[in-house]
């Protein structure tokens, strides 16, 4: 009986040893955040691009009546006119991060969003430099989401392929030139984090 005691003690300790120190491995650390149902103006490091050569229409504001999960607000993207050549980079919508990336470290974009239907073609969420000479700075390079009407929180982790640091990095980068007239997305909410 004794024993069992010893044991199940031992046993809590572990756990709570795992709890304390386990739950650093997962850690996060904010870099940058852009929750729109607090913002009055877009700022200029959440700016948008559309490709009006390829015949591209957009209207970008804030929101205020999206009941968004974190209240009400956020960012919103019309397509006015889609692209005649429905090339993914025709509309962007850019979150750029000034400070760039340290080399091997893993990082994180949590990204909430809808659409105001189901997306036949998928959002592309990326992470480039954001001036030329472009380049890819993620493993993976990027990832496909499928939007409806309802919230969607997707969480994109990656590991930075080289030493960026200070050179501005887009993360993300939404590519969004495939989609047709008339669509609309909301983004309430991005947040870009350091996974320690």
């Amino acid at each position: 009986m004794v024993l069992q005691h010893a044991a199940l003690a031992l046993f809590r300790i572990g756990c709570i040893s795992f709890l304390i120190f386990g739950a650093g491995l997962f850690a996060e650390t904010t870099l940058m955040e852009w929750n729109f149902s607090a913002m009055a103006d877009i700022p200029e490091s959440a700016r948008h691009y559309f490709n009006d050569k390829s015949g591209v229409k957009t209207a970008v504001s804030i929101d205020r009546e999206a009941a968004a999960p974190d209240g009400k607000g956020a960012l919103r993207i019309d397509v006015l006119a889609a692209s005649q050549k429905e090339e993914g980079g025709d509309i962007q919508q850019i979150f750029s991060y000034a400070n760039g990336l340290q080399a091997k470290k893993k990082y994180r974009v949590t990204i909430t969003m809808k659409a105001n239907h189901t997306m036949m073609m998928p959002v592309k969420l990326v992470s480039i430099t954001d001036g030329s000479p472009w380049s890819g700075v993620a493993n993976p390079d990027g990832m496909y989401v499928t939007l409806n009407r309802e919230w969607k929180t997707i969480k994109y982790t990656f590991t930075s392929t080289g030493d960026f640091s200070g050179k501005a990095v887009r993360t993300p980068g939404i590519f969004m030139g495939e989609f047709d007239t008339g669509t609309t997305i909301w983004i309430a909410r991005v947040i870009f984090t350091e996974v320690q």
